[in-house]
């Protein structure tokens, strides 16, 4: 089983890239976030996460040891194949790791491919299993009355991305819609 690759990228595809390692070119399934972020003839190490099948053998590869453990922690769970999980693992992954935690079905089941069955099966199995490092999780569900104030403020014409990170320091004790519009509003 291999485990590792180091090479050269000979081409970005669509969907991963072509991995030349030795005198051997290898296909790397990306997540989309990562193709991005990568050049032809860049040198490049990957964790690979080897699949079999009958008819194919696939790589899939990170950057990152971490990405590559919740990547195989998401093939665990039932109805997500390695294909849905690097779909999922093109969201950013602390907001993904973030929803798991405060048990967002909501945005998980923004991510194409995940249904709310499966939002709630990946909450389920999942949440008892990852950590989330506080300096990089500008989401943050704080009780019932907050995506209500969220959808609000949305409308007003803020994106969710600034919503969230100032959210993200809101105190315990306002939990009313109102309140956390004018929190929101004054710390904008």
């Amino acid at each position: 089983m291999i485990a590792y690759l180091q090479g050269k990228i000979l081409k970005k595809e669509p969907k991963g890239i072509i991995l030349q390692s030795g005198d051997i070119g290898y296909f790397v399934h990306q997540t989309a976030l990562s193709l991005s972020e990568l050049e032809e003839n860049q040198e490049i190490a990957l964790f690979i996460h080897h699949n079999i099948k009958e008819e194919h053998w696939d790589f899939f590869g990170f950057q990152k040891y971490e990405d590559l453990h919740f990547f195989k922690l998401l093939i665990t769970i039932s109805g997500i194949g390695p294909k849905l999980a690097l779909d999922i693992l093109s969201a950013p992954q602390h907001q993904v790791k973030a929803a798991i935690l405060n048990q967002d079905d909501l945005f998980l089941s923004k991510i194409p491919g995940i249904g709310k069955k499966t939002a709630a099966r990946i909450i389920i199995e999942l949440k008892d299993k990852i950590t989330l490092d506080n300096e990089r999780a500008p989401y943050k569900k704080l009780n019932e009355a907050h995506p209500d104030a969220l959808d609000a403020l949305q409308k007003l014409g803020y994106h969710r991305r600034d919503i969230e990170k100032i959210l993200h320091n809101l105190p315990q004790e306002i939990s009313e819609i109102e309140d956390i519009i004018t929190y929101f509003l004054k710390n904008a």
